[in-house]
Formats: C-alpha cells, sequence, structure tokens
C-alpha cells in the first residue's frame, strides 16, 4: 500500500485491480478457459501465488487516487479493451499503428501498477511515473514485444526489479538500477517489458516477437501472428533479461 497516489500525489488511495474483471471473464469463455490442472501463477519478488482455476484474477494495488483511477486510468482500460479482446481471445483482428499505441500504453500502465502489488512494493522511479502521468504513454527508453501464445495456461505474470547492463559499445557500459521487467500472458496475448534508462537491447527471440513499443514503423500486425510461443519456448521468453 502507498498512501499517495504514485502519479498526482493525492490521497486517499484506492484498491486499483490490475487486471479488471472483463480479463477473467474473457478466460472463463476461451476454448481453454481456466484450466483445471494448471496452475494461475503470479511471480514477483515475493515468492509465488497462485488462484485456482474457478477464480478470477485476483490481483490489486492500493496505489492510485480515485481521480486517476476513475479518470485517465479508465479511459487507457476503455480505449484498449476491444482490440485486446481480440487478442486475447485468439480472434482475427489487424492493428494499425494507434491500435498498437492504445495497446502499448495499456501494456506499459499495467507494467507500472503491477509492482505496487508486489509484496514489498517494487516502487518505478519518480521520473517514470511522472512520464506516464503526463503524456499517458511508457518512457522513450523502455520497450515492450508482443507475441502469440499457443500454450495450455491462460493466464500468467512475472514482475521483476532488475540491475541490467547492456554494453551498447566497448567504452560505455548503460546500467539501469531498478528496472522494471514483466512477462504476461492474457489468453493467446504474450507480452514482454523491459523498462531501462539508456541502451539497445538484443531483440528476445526476435523471429517470434513483435516491438510494439517504441513503434518501429506505420505497418500493420495482423492478429494472430505467425509467430507465437508455446510451452516448450515460454521460459526462455518469461527469462529474458532476468539473469536468470
Amino acid at each position: 500500500m502507498t498512501r499517495a497516489c504514485i502519479f498526482c500525489g493525492k490521497t486517499p488511495t484506492t484498491r486499483e485491480h490490475i487486471f479488471p474483471q472483463w480479463v477473467s471473464r474473457l478466460l472463463v469463455k476461451s476454448p481453454r478457459g481456466f484450466p483445471s490442472k494448471n496452475r494461475m501463477i503470479l511471480r514477483s519478488g515475493s515468492g509465488e501465488h497462485t488462484w485456482q482455476s474457478h477464480e478470477p484474477i485476483n490481483f490489486v494495488a492500493k496505489c492510485v487516487c480515485a481521480d486517476c483511477n476513475g479518470g485517465w486510468m479508465h479511459d487507457i482500460e476503455q480505449s484498449a479493451q476491444p482490440v485486446l479482446t481480440s487478442m486475447i481471445m485468439g480472434q482475427r483482428t489487424t492493428l494499425d499503428a494507434e491500435a498498437q499505441g492504445v495497446v502499448a500504453t495499456w501494456i506499459g500502465l499495467k507494467a507500472i501498477v503491477g509492482r505496487y502489488g508486489h509484496r514489498p512494493v517494487d516502487p518505478v522511479d519518480r521520473d517514470w511515473l511522472d512520464h506516464f502521468y503526463v503524456n499517458h504513454r511508457s518512457p522513450e527508453t523502455w520497450y515492450e514485444w508482443i507475441t502469440g501464445y499457443v500454450g495450455k495456461s491462460p493466464f500468467y505474470y512475472e514482475g521483476r526489479d532488475i540491475t541490467l547492463t547492456l554494453p551498447d559499445d566497448p567504452t560505455f557500459a548503460a546500467t539501469t538500477p531498478h528496472g522494471v521487467l514483466m512477462a504476461l500472458i492474457l489468453g493467446y496475448l504474450a507480452v514482454k517489458v523491459l523498462g531501462i534508462r539508456q541502451g539497445t537491447p538484443n531483440e528476445p527471440g526476435a523471429t517470434h516477437l513483435f516491438r510494439i513499443w517504441p513503434t518501429t514503423s506505420d505497418s500493420f500486425l495482423s492478429w494472430p501472428p505467425d509467430f507465437h510461443v508455446d510451452d516448450a519456448s515460454v521460459d526462455t521468453f518469461r527469462l529474458a533479461f532476468s539473469g536468470s
């Protein structure tokens, strides 16, 4: 719990569902549903947490005020829900540059707020919070990738606080303390987020991922994509940049 809103500083803070109930309702409707034998997993610095298959995703943080939660954050949720619905359900859709930006904003917001649901909390650096609050998008030095997921588990979240060094050239090492790292699976959608200060990361599994932030072009993305991760390759995907 934080006493003041991480974005605007107002008090009091309210409970924020990191992944809202409409996501759980979609996963229940999916042909895979909430599987009866596979755990729904949340991993963070505090360890592993699981839910039973018949329960909604109960991942909350008390870190934002009612004005932010019911205002611009709600607008981001409403804008992203239609396209994310198709992606999570594995339905055919096309993402133009605008739709990609909407999804990237939603992903960045989840990567930030999710860290305040960790026990103990993994705070996000103040300037990154200010950037998102003012611009409603991830910092320009953050990277976000998406891919299809064709495995058995419809939900997976892993958030980590990392210190990452990227050797851009032999004389310079771009080090980021308290970097933001998130791996997320929602239905048929898999997401990877890397929040750093500077440097250019190697694309993790570049032939199997689409970089959605920073945007690379105005190209359209057809969903579901031809590329994907499955249960044999998902560990490589989720552990990229984690150092383990």
